[in-house]
């Protein structure tokens, strides 16, 4: 993912996500453009980017017309329950949002309420069942938004024909809600005063969501799609080794373990460090009972290739490295894709065995012809992390082994 101010409670703490993840996020962009700053991590409350993704999990965001007097209360309550920490809290999907916009500006949703059903039943899992559609439309909002079928203008109160769609002294749409009328006085009555801009600002946003969720709701089944070709095989064991491509004709009793004189990573996220890798922690019940950063090493959350470097006193036959990956709340964190590489003669890296672990394994095994070297370095290709993680590296301990002589 992207800025922690924009990531949502159970991206932060790497779970699985679906569309009210994006929720979420619309959610928070919404509540900025109208508050002039996001929820956490502002001119107000500066946090570190990990106090920011602690504070997506654990703390509430302060109402937008905290900061933005000018925030309709029907607008607030729709971005207060899209910043639900709780997903089943959220708009279950885009449609759901999109039908509760439209209902905020007084719009017809009767052609989103079939696909948002659908949507439901398509996301949910095995055991939760479909949210009852009146319920869903009036939560956290104090009244529910329903259009005004009168002769008057909620503008400017000019009376109007019945047969006149918009108002002949100030242009604005009859039978406008309230929340759209308010929004309009207010940018007739105090242009260029900082409140109506606001509204004007508020009318734009809301185009903006209404198009990004229109967005959404078209892609979701693309999105369920990929969300299936992510998920671990069922026959995979946790715990289990993955073969290598090409596996060393040497049996285990001819290896001697070798203890890397320098570690040397790429970037590290905040609060962690290489010095984990060559710890010889790799029981999972140890680090578990560590502190979230001293049994693990995770690189920077960044789009491009990690990478760990092991640099061995004097050459040697390399003939194996395990990397046992990163282990978080349970679960391990392997790459999706992983290549070992040996600098030759010329200090040129040249990949000697790459492996796809793909599922929730324990540990990966390159085990190889024996290549003598004295640098060796672990590649995770770029965008290749965990599963929905894909900008990060999680390793928590890597061994090497060399053939006897």
């Amino acid at each position: 993912y992207g800025s922690p101010r924009y990531v949502s409670p159970e991206q932060a703490q790497g779970l699985p996500v679906d569309q009210r993840s994006d929720i979420y996020s619309l959610g928070v962009i919404l509540y900025e453009m109208l508050a002039g700053q996001p929820p956490f991590g502002n001119d107000d409350d500066k946090l570190k980017r990990t106090e920011i993704l602690r504070a997506q999990v654990e703390r509430e965001p302060r109402p937008p017309s905290s900061r933005n007097a000018g925030c309709a209360p029907e607008v607030e309550a729709i971005i207060m329950r899209a910043l639900e920490k709780d997903p089943e809290k959220r708009f279950q999907t885009a449609a759901e949002f999109l039908r509760a916009v439209r209902l905020a500006r007084a719009r017809d949703a009767g052609d989103v309420i079939e696909e948002a059903q659908t949507a439901v039943e398509a996301f949910h899992p095995v055991g939760t069942y479909e949210l009852d559609t009146e319920a869903d439309q009036t939560v956290r909002q104090s009244y529910n938004t329903q259009p005004i079928h009168g002769l008057t203008c909620a503008n400017c109160g000019t009376d109007a024909d019945s047969d006149e769609g918009k108002c002949r002294v100030c242009g604005a749409q009859l039978g406008s809600s309230p929340s759209t009328a308010r929004l309009a006085r207010i940018d007739s009555t105090a242009q260029g005063g900082a409140r109506g801009r606001w509204a004007v600002v508020a009318l734009i946003i809301i185009g903006i969501v209404t198009g990004a969720l229109i967005y959404l709701s078209l892609s979701r089944e693309s999105r369920r799609r990929a969300a299936e070709k992510r998920t671990p095989n069922a026959n995979a064991r946790e715990g289990a080794t993955l073969p290598s491509s090409s596996m060393s004709p040497l049996p285990p009793t001819a290896l001697v373990a070798l203890k890397p004189a320098r570690v040397v990573v790429d970037s590290s996220f905040d609060g962690y460090d290489g010095k984990p890798l060559t710890d010889g922690v790799t029981d999972v019940r140890r680090v578990a009972a560590m502190r979230y950063n001293e049994g693990n090493w995770a690189s920077a959350e960044t789009p491009d290739a990690h990478w760990i470097e092991l640099q061995l006193d004097q050459p040697a036959a390399v003939a194996a490295v395990y990397v046992y990956w990163g282990f978080d709340k349970n679960r391990y964190l392997p790459s999706r894709r992983a290549e070992l590489q040996a600098a030759d003669e010329r200090g040129e890296w040249r990949t000697v065995s790459t492996v796809e672990p793909g599922a929730n394994y324990d540990r990966t095994s390159f085990e190889f012809a024996p290549v003598r070297t004295s640098r060796l370095r672990l590649l995770q290709p770029a965008q290749h992390g965990p599963p929905n993680r894909s900008f990060i590296m999680w390793v928590r301990e890597v061994q090497v082994f060399a053939a006897k002589e």
